[in-house]
């Protein structure tokens, strides 16, 4: 919601038109049933306020037009909506097989009364200032309905005063901090498998649909064509927490829900070696970020069937944490599909704080192994989550090896096709060797005829970490089918060095060979700078955004650098410049690749700012790749 783009074809929810310029603000004006947004900028006078403002007090107050019209406000109202949310059954096994989705209405809350009773939700901000019989309205019915989206009884002025108890939204549809949306209309896959192509041809006119996660508690599933919601999610790991979205303090109170970005695949379930039985569908895994512990499957091969798979929570595995990375759908060698999944953070209490790498059975989400790294423990959890799958297979998807990295500086290399332990690959420390902290995704690349694993490091995960300012570095190992630890990477590893000048730093041309040595690394110089911003290898360029925090909580801001290096070397990829790194006032907190004329160009995103600013200093190799990209609009620190 907010000033997104005024050119949008479609859009969930109001976009404003024009500008706010500051000291102005945009500001919903929830007076009516309708929302009405003004720019309101204070210490207004009648000379400064001309037409068509309206001198309100001390503000001046300017309508400002919607320039796009949300598709969620229509199938809401005070005492009914039209939207299709579903949830779990309750009480079935774990995990939940193919199990019919259940409606998330009021006879769900009926039946499942504890997590919408009022001793339940006795601890919104408010509860001690409704009366008994407000109390007994809050609960129950009236509770799930307003997670639904109606507002009959918000704080805003169309309610009676005794309706008013819950907080008032300005939107119907949750924030998305984290959880990137995903579009699949036809499989876009080519993979050379029985019964595959009979499965592409038959779904060749499916109708497109996006997928988010929201703050709401919900998965949601939108129409391509015209963005109506086809449906909704809610996850059963989320469902006790859902009270606090009625909560009047919420903006002071705010928790996660479906924060997680959901995969997409098509995978096998069946008669997997039988090209004319052999049952093809399209999947999707979503974890929750810190909206909670655990991961869900849908069959969305229908998208306005969807058909609930399993659920995969501490009830199955007691080890599960905050599912902070994002799953990875394959093959083993033997031809099982299996989704591979992390313990997460903070996987104790319940959990022994080891990481673990699970992989699950891709139809039924059943546990094929549970791999752990020996790391970690209740005091110092492993905080192993994010992961990526190196695929060898030219058209098809059976990845061999997995690499991820963890809280304590380990990366780990498992293989999912044998029963023997992950290899510790390398332990990543700081000069004074201090472990550096991993929370990004690894990079994989080839040189020559070898793996080469990229992975940046520092955390920006909690308020404690604003103070950190401990050196931060990016490691570029190659793997030559290694069997032992590189316990010292810098001593095996070329620095490289980067130098400021202003609002931009040029990097070292220091010679890396690969016969005699494991690859490159560089020490980010400016204190507090760390990758937590998934790196991207584009034609021949690694992209590293880096960002600079503010060392205080209450005085947000910072500022970030986007960093772009010759993916063999480590040097400048315009050797004639040295130039590797461009300032950025604001912290970033996304990229993006798009092709233009053939020819890759890098959107930034700030903290400041939601729509993406084209950077076209950036230097790229003249060998041309195929690239997809996803974005990370926001960050947040968890108190």
């Amino acid at each position: 919601t907010g000033v997104v783009s005024e050119t949008a074809t479609w859009c969930t929810e109001n976009v404003v038109a024009g500008t706010c310029a500051s000291p102005g603000t945009v500001v919903a004006d929830t007076s009516g049933a309708s929302t009405v947004y003004n720019c309101v900028t204070p210490n207004a006078t009648l000379p400064t306020c001309p037409a068509p403002g309206v001198l309100d007090g001390t503000d001046c107050k300017v309508e400002m037009q919607t320039a796009c019209t949300g598709t969620m406000a229509a199938k809401v109202g005070a005492a009914s909506d039209t939207r299709t949310i579903y949830a779990a059954p309750a009480g079935g096994l774990t995990p939940l097989v193919g199990q019919n989705l259940i409606p998330f209405d009021a006879a769900y809350a009926a039946a499942n009364p504890t997590n919408f009773a009022a001793a339940h939700i006795n601890a919104l901000s408010q509860w001690t200032l409704l009366t008994t019989t407000q109390q007994t309205a809050a609960a129950g019915a009236n509770l799930i309905n307003f997670l639904r989206g109606r507002n009959g009884f918000e704080d805003r002025a169309s309610n009676a005063a005794t309706d008013r108890l819950y907080r008032y939204r300005e939107a119907v549809l949750g924030d998305a901090l984290e959880s990137q949306p995903f579009f699949i209309a036809q499989p876009v896959f080519s993979y050379p498998y029985p019964g595959y192509s009979t499965f592409v041809s038959a779904q060749a006119s499916r109708a497109g649909t996006v997928y988010m996660g929201a703050n709401d508690g919900m998965l949601h599933a939108f129409a391509s064509s015209d963005g109506n919601e086809r449906w909704a999610y809610v996850p059963s790991m989320v469902i006790t927490n859902m009270w606090k979205l009625a909560d009047k303090n919420y903006a002071t109170n705010h928790a996660n829900f479906v924060n997680g970005s959901p995969i997409i695949s098509d995978v096998c379930t069946a008669n997997c070696t039988n090209s004319l039985t052999a049952i093809w569908k399209t999947i999707l895994v979503g974890g929750l970020n810190g909206g909670g512990r655990g991961y869900y499957a849908l069959d969305i091969t229908v998208p306005t069937v969807p058909v609930l798979l399993w659920e995969f929570t501490p009830s199955s595995d007691s080890d599960v944490g905050y599912s902070y990375g994002q799953a990875v759908i394959t093959q083993k060698q033997d031809g099982t599909w299996v989704v591979l999944v992390t313990s997460g953070y903070n996987n104790t209490g319940p959990g022994n704080g080891e990481g673990y790498l699970y992989v699950l059975d891709a139809a039924t989400g059943a546990v094929i192994s549970k791999i752990g790294t020996g790391a970690g423990n209740t005091t110092t959890p492993s905080g192993l989550s994010k992961i990526a799958g190196w695929n060898d297979e030219s058209g098809g998807n059976k990845v061999g090896y997995i690499y991820g990295g963890d809280l304590l500086g380990n990366v780990w290399r498992f293989d999912i096709n044998t029963a023997g332990a992950p290899l510790l690959f390398a332990t990543l420390k700081d000069a004074s060797g201090n472990a550096q902290p991993v929370t990004t995704t690894p990079t994989l690349g080839k040189i020559g005829s070898k793996r080469t694993i990229y992975v940046g490091t520092g955390k920006y995960l909690e308020v404690a970490d604003l103070t950190n300012t401990q050196q931060q570095s990016l490691y570029a190992i190659q793997d030559d089918n290694t069997s032992t630890t590189l316990t010292n990477p810098r001593a095996s590893l070329v620095q490289q060095t980067l130098t400021a000048s202003g609002a931009s730093r040029t990097v070292s041309g220091n010679t890396v060979n690969y016969s005699a040595g494991e690859g490159w690394y560089i020490d980010f110089p400016d204190s507090g700078e760390r990758v937590n911003i998934d790196s991207k290898l584009v034609q021949g360029t690694l992209l590293v955004p880096t960002i600079v925090p503010s060392n205080t909580a209450c005085s947000p801001g910072g500022y970030g650098w986007l960093n772009f290096f010759d993916f063999k070397t480590g040097q400048a990829v315009n050797t004639a410049t040295n130039t590797a790194s461009l300032k950025y006032d604001n912290t970033i907190v996304g990229i993006n690749v798009l092709y233009i004329e053939g020819q890759p160009i890098v959107e930034v995103v700030t903290d400041n700012n939601p729509t993406p600013e084209k950077n076209e200093d950036v230097s790229f190799s003249t060998t041309a790749t195929g690239f997809t990209g996803k974005r990370v609009i926001w960050r947040e620190l968890i108190q």
